[in-house]
């Protein structure tokens, strides 16, 4: 049975965000990864350890528990900068997936219609 005017619909649209995932994961990438460098070199005791350890050497600052944040701090802000990449990742791997099945979809219609034409 060939798809409905709904399905038809549907179909389309998907297929409409699986084409502009690329670009828009990409951006979504790009800004990772330019907040990351910002925050490298603006901000450096937020993302970058040997800043910090730095700061402890000179005594910048002060006392036990900046000490502990300040150590850890850095590690975090990586980490959850790293979580938030592979996270844009496995969104590229599921609209690759979301492209392969609008196509087996697609040509599945077009032989089933095919063969509604030669019947």
């Amino acid at each position: 049975m060939p798809l409905t005017d709904q399905e038809r619909v549907f179909v389309e649209r998907r297929a409409r965000l699986v084409r502009s995932w690329p670009v828009v994961g990409t951006v979504c990438l790009g800004i990772v990864l330019v907040l990351a460098g910002w925050l490298w070199f603006t901000r450096p005791w937020l993302v970058n350890p040997w800043a910090v350890y730095s700061g402890l050497e000179a005594g910048s600052i002060p006392g036990p528990t900046i000490l502990v944040m300040a150590t850890m701090l850095p590690v975090v802000v990586l980490a959850s900068l790293f979580v938030l990449v592979v996270c844009l990742f496995y969104c590229f791997a599921a609209f690759s997936n979301e492209r392969k099945h609008l196509e087996i979809i697609r040509r599945l219609n077009a032989a089933f219609e095919a063969h509604d034409d030669d019947a």
